[in-house]
């Protein structure tokens, strides 16, 4: 388990301008991203592992919602461990799908 630390999340320019992008097709992608901040930030190891370089890279999905029909995104990020931050290095957004959508209150966040 993680700690309850609050980790500070930076983003490359990439991923803002990927948010940015994605407003003009997913009116709630700005949305989404904050709520992976928001998770990212408060458990930075929640994301599994991909990978084998050096710092060690997590991707975490973040499902489409069935009452916002919400796009769905999937975030690519590491820690950086003299900093004890999290920076968001990549980042995807994918269009609503019925067959994957989750209702909130349905939905628990896998482990």
């Amino acid at each position: 388990r993680s700690s309850l630390m609050l980790r500070t999340v930076a983003q490359e320019d990439s991923v803002g301008e990927e948010v940015v992008n994605a407003t003009r097709k997913y009116p709630r992608a700005e949305d989404v991203f904050d709520a992976a901040i928001w998770r990212i930030s408060r458990d930075p190891r929640c994301g599994s592992v991909v990978g084998h370089g050096s710092p060690e890279r997590r991707l975490v999905y973040f499902p489409p919602i069935k009452t916002v029909r919400s796009p769905w995104l999937l975030v690519r990020y590491y820690l950086e461990d003299n900093e004890g931050r999290v920076v968001i290095d990549w980042i995807k957004f994918f269009d609503y799908s019925e067959k994957d959508a989750v209702s909130p209150r349905e939905y628990v966040i896998p482990r």
